[in-house]
């Protein structure tokens, strides 16, 4: 599997990406950020979202601070 296969719960025989890995494969997939009425924010776990972005490219970390300024 690769680097980023990580973040997912199993869920009625499903593998779910979590909210916030949710926002990072966005990031990562997209190349830029989703506009801002694409994303709910609240209820994102921060501290969990921090983890899983150091598994990711650069590209991915350099869009976080705007998306929670």
């Amino acid at each position: 599997m690769g680097l980023i296969f990580f973040g997912f719960v199993y869920i009625d025989n499903f593998y779910m990406a979590t909210p916030e890995k949710a926002i990072l494969d966005t990031l990562y997939y997209r190349k830029k950020l989703p506009a801002s009425d694409e994303l709910e924010l609240e209820g994102i776990d921060v501290e969990s979202l921090n983890r899983m972005v150091k598994k990711f490219p650069y590209s991915v970390s350099r869009h976080l601070p705007v998306l929670f300024a």
